[in-house]
């Protein structure tokens, strides 16, 4: 069975006053290939808003499934690394309660981290910007 597939861009965000360094951030809409969250240095914004979009192509695709994210927290100079599957059943349910039709209004999933190891995953559409996931992600010792 073939999957729903939508045209669907990734963004990061930090806090305003805590940004971040992403390390690497993939989003995973099957088990070999993802969609990569941009680099950029530093992170921040408002918390839950589009920050920086890279475009590398407009294809369609499956609604991401997994987040594979390690991010660095300038303030607390540490790095945090979080393995996470996304709640698809979420995103499914918000676009059903809201009778919004997918394909038309789906724009951003925005991720964003946070001091301490918080990581946050919104759905953004043409209409609002929707919290679907709030995670802990676990420090990483360097040397």
């Amino acid at each position: 069975m073939k999957m729903n597939e939508y045209e669907i861009f990734c963004s990061g965000v930090a806090p305003r006053l805590y940004p971040t360094y992403t390390i690497y951030g993939l989003l995973w809409y099957d088990e070999n290939h993802a969609l990569e969250i941009p680099k950029r240095y530093p992170y921040s914004g408002e918390w839950g808003q589009i920050t920086a979009t890279q475009i590398l192509n407009r294809d369609k695709t499956p609604i991401p499934f997994r987040l594979s994210l390690m991010w660095y927290s300038v303030v607390e100079k540490k790095v945090y690394d979080i393995e996470l599957f996304i709640p698809i059943n979420k995103i499914e349910d918000f676009w059903r309660k809201n009778d919004i039709e997918p394909n038309k209004t789906i724009s951003h999933i925005v991720v964003g981290m946070a001091p301490y190891g918080d990581v946050a995953v919104w759905i953004n559409s043409l209409y609002k910007s929707v919290i679907i996931s709030w995670e802990k992600g676990q420090e990483v010792e360097l040397d």
